[in-house]
């Protein structure tokens, strides 16, 4: 991705950036990204993840199935990278069912309601802050099967000390993410490309960084392109390249 951002930012004509930089501003174009995909109720989109397949499809690397034990006070709490709600069903007395929506208005009366009342074959969820509440009636609420769509991870490709410079020793074994051009071992490997030491050695040129450290971005593919013209006018609009900085828009709003 970071030489993508370079061919949008033209590198041999702008300004040079650092690592963080380009870290900075692919992350925050993925948030940005996201909440447009998930969040546009501010912008008045005519799209929205649960109603658009496109949407979908621009974010399902992201859409994760989750089983759920309830707390003893019959909660279903959100995963740890719980974003955003997809649906969910409820498993009680041995009956697996749709869990609808309701709210603090409508739960009193519908506990009345012959007919609507919950039960173990008609469950309801009242969203809270940690999590939903679910109405079920009375019987054995066993589990919650819950799809959601997670955070992004951060990009990052780790620290400067990450980094193996010439003479730096490398280990048999682990993986290796070109950062420039190397040679090792009499092989040369070329930026972006990932090889695994054969042996123990040292780099004889270029820089590398162990493959365990980079967490990549876990968008779908297809909407990498994107990101990366919107990281490149977040970095041109640093050092007011103004002209570059609109036409990138126009690109990303093409997309």
């Amino acid at each position: 991705m970071m030489e993508r951002i370079d061919f949008y930012n033209d590198r041999y004509k702008s300004a040079r950036f650092a690592d963080s930089n380009y870290m900075d501003a692919i992350n925050a174009s993925v948030n940005s990204l996201f909440k447009d995909k998930t969040d546009n109720k501010k912008l008045f989109r005519r799209y929205s993840f649960q109603s658009n397949e496109q949407v979908r499809r621009e974010l399902y690397t992201l859409i994760k199935t989750s089983t759920i034990v309830p707390t003893a006070n019959k909660n279903v709490v959100y995963p740890v990278d719980f974003y955003y709600f997809g649906n969910m069903y409820t498993t009680v007395d041995g009956n697996v069912v749709y869990c609808k929506p309701t709210n603090l208005n409508e739960i009193g009366p519908l506990e009345v309601d012959p007919f609507r009342k919950p039960s173990s074959k008609k469950t309801y969820y009242i969203e809270n802050k940690v999590g939903l509440d679910v109405y079920f009636g009375t019987g054995t609420f066993t589990s919650a099967s819950l799809t959601y769509l997670k955070t992004p991870d951060l990009v990052s490709i780790g620290t400067e000390s990450n980094k193996k410079y010439p003479a730096s020793t490398l280990t048999s074994g682990i993986q290796y993410i070109v950062y420039e051009d190397c040679v090792f071992n009499a092989v040369t490997y070329y930026t972006g490309s990932i090889f695994t030491a054969s042996v123990t050695a040292a780099l004889t040129s270029g820089i590398v960084i162990p493959n365990s450290v980079i967490v990549n971005c876990d968008l779908p593919e297809n909407v990498h392109d994107e990101v990366c013209k919107m990281a490149s006018e977040i970095m041109n609009g640093t050092i007011e390249d103004y002209n570059k900085s609109t036409f990138l828009q126009k690109e990303i709003e093409k997309q």
